[in-house]
């Protein structure tokens, strides 16, 4: 057995004087070439793999001719992965036992080589990461193992030990970011990952949580394993063990997976929240998605934000309505509509019209005094049920900046409730996104803290909205008032604090346990979505809840995926909250 503990290669020779008994098996280590004419590779001595690989970035022995032996765990075209056996491996946790062999190979795993070549640094999609491989070999074949070598791990806070290793991931890990389903990749964790600016403070603390979340997850590629999924995956499914090699050469570290995931414990797949339509009212806020209608009579399609085809935007608009019905709200704040106007060939008239023929309800929408608000392509909305609410007064709307051009025109309106004795301004919005970062402006460009680009316009946005609202409720005369719609902003970050900073309730925060999420982003999850209540208004405010129908779903399936029978249909979760009539 080869007990090696070295980091270096002088520490090697260091270690021979030490254990002698190992001295015959190191006899080549300083040699420039193998001499393997006159005897088999299977006979020659050979060097340990973790001693090649070291515990640094880059093999100490970079350019030299070396033997090695080893099990060949994962057969590709280019080359094959080598591991050393369980009984050359060495009790050092910071060197891995596994290289990359770039040359043709045997036919199956399994197969015990002595392969010789010259140890080289491969480059990888990763920045600053290369692939210790042996190049221009030639190899034998020993003997045949029917059990493979593995490593078990329960995280991956030093994935330069387990370079090229078979790895074995215990049961309980979870599937995270689904967003290349149907295909056969996607992320799992040994935990539940947030972003790190929705549970910490931007800067030093969301740097560390995002090494964390790094350490903590891995992407699992199945694509040579000839196997497929055999049920749908929902984010949070706890999967059975997971084996295969640990690939670096890819973009994300990568466990190449044997077989496709198995589901071990299914995620509950939330019901849609009850209420009670006597005592309450209850609005919803939802980030729809890019709902655009063409030119409103079956035309124009595809459509720059939204559906490619008049049947695609069917399909949206039946998986949207159906969600809406489902959650029964009296006032509806919307995002991401096409920026069409308010004629009845408009997005919002045909969604009103939808939901009036599919419940046989009396839907109406707010028409602000301008034609469109503002000059992007998607725009807020507010809906309402004319039988539950009436509007009171015109909308109000603002352009000046930061909404002239960054976040969009936010919409705000009175509403008073049939019955009971309630009102209360709604005001809609969506802020600018992390998104497109800007050339030149200092002030947005990504700090580098954790809360990308435009942190600046988001917080600049948050505190005019903040007054602009303030005094339409002196202006209307309104005691209560709710800031609701998509952020782009997680908990911990500056807008938010803004808010709450200005007198602002969190209203998912009073009834939901943190950290709460409405949106998943490569297998984070975090709060972009909101409703921010004044003081008044929350005394009055029973419940409050986010329906995770979207961001545990798969983004392409197009079929019911839950027990609901409510289809995804936006990348957010809708919001809501139930105000209890006075």
């Amino acid at each position: 057995m080869n007990q090696f503990n070295m980091k270096s290669l002088g520490a090697a020779f260091s270690r021979r004087f030490l254990l002698p008994g190992l001295f015959l098996l190191m006899i080549g280590c300083d040699q420039q070439a193998v001499d393997s004419s006159n005897s088999a590779l299977c006979e020659q001595t050979y060097i340990p793999i973790s001693v090649i690989q070291g515990s640094d970035l880059q093999s100490v022995m970079l350019g030299q001719q070396v033997t090695v032996t080893g099990v060949v765990t994962h057969i590709e075209q280019q080359g094959f992965f080598l591991q050393s056996r369980t009984t050359d491996a060495d009790d050092d946790p910071d060197t891995s036992e596994a290289l990359w062999i770039q040359t043709s190979g045997p036919t199956e795993p399994g197969a015990v080589l002595a392969v010789s070549g010259e140890v080289s640094e491969l480059p990888s999609e990763q920045p600053q990461e290369n692939i210790t491989a042996l190049i221009d070999v030639n190899w034998e074949q020993c003997s045949q193992l029917t059990e493979l070598p593995r490593q078990p791990v329960e995280h991956m806070d030093n994935p330069e030990a387990l370079e090229n290793m078979r790895l074995s991931i215990p049961s309980g890990w979870q599937a995270v970011d689904l967003y290349s389903l149907p295909g056969q990749r996607l992320r799992i964790a040994s935990e539940r990952l947030f972003v790190a600016t929705q549970v910490v403070s931007p800067g030093a603390p969301a740097s560390q949580l995002k090494q964390r979340n790094t350490q903590r997850s891995v992407s699992m590629d199945w694509s040579a394993s000839e196997t497929t999924l055999n049920s749908r995956l929902r984010a949070g499914d706890q999967l059975q063990s997971v084996t295969g090699i640990f690939d670096l050469r890819q973009r994300n570290p990568s466990i190449l997976a044997e077989t496709a995931p198995a589901v071990a414990d299914a995620a509950k797949v939330p019901p849609v929240p009850n209420r009670d339509a006597d005592r309450h009212l209850r609005v919803v806020s939802m980030n729809v998605q890019n709902l655009f209608n063409g030119d409103g009579k079956g035309g124009e399609f595809p459509t720059p934000r939204g559906a490619e085809t008049e049947a695609e935007y069917q399909r949206q608009l039946a998986e949207l309505t159906a969600a809406i019905d489902a959650l029964a709200p009296d006032v509806l704040a919307v995002m991401e509509l096409e920026n069409d106007g308010y004629s009845e060939t408009s997005t919002i008239a045909q969604l009103s019209k939808q939901l009036n023929q599919l419940a046989g309800q009396t839907w109406a929408y707010v028409r602000p005094v301008e034609q469109r608000l503002g000059d992007d392509v998607i725009a807020v909305g507010l809906m309402y049920r004319s039988d539950r609410v009436r509007t009171e007064g015109d909308s109000a709307s603002i352009s000046t900046r930061p909404f002239d051009g960054l976040s969009r025109v936010p919409l705000t309106q009175r509403f008073v409730a049939s019955v009971g004795d309630i009102s209360l301004l709604v005001s809609v919005n969506h802020f600018k996104s992390k998104g497109g970062c800007p050339d030149g402006n200092a002030r947005n460009s990504d700090q580098g803290d954790g809360q990308g680009c435009w942190n600046e316009a988001r917080e600049r946005s948050s505190l005019v909205l903040s007054q602009w609202v303030k005094q339409l409720q002196q202006d209307w005369n309104e005691p209560n008032a709710l800031i609701v719609g998509d952020l782009n902003s997680y908990r911990m970050e500056d807008p938010i604090r803004a808010l709450i900073q200005a007198g602002w309730v969190d209203v998912a925060g009073q009834f939901l346990a943190p950290p709460y999420y409405s949106y998943r982003y490569f297998g984070e999850m975090g709060t972009l979505d909101y409703a921010f209540a004044n003081q008044a208004l929350i005394q009055h405010i029973e419940h409050a809840d986010i329906w995770h129908i979207n961001s545990d779903t798969a983004p392409n399936e197009v079929v019911p995926a839950t027990s609901t029978g409510i289809a995804r249909f936006s990348d957010h979760d809708p919001l809501i909250v139930d105000i209890r009539y006075q």
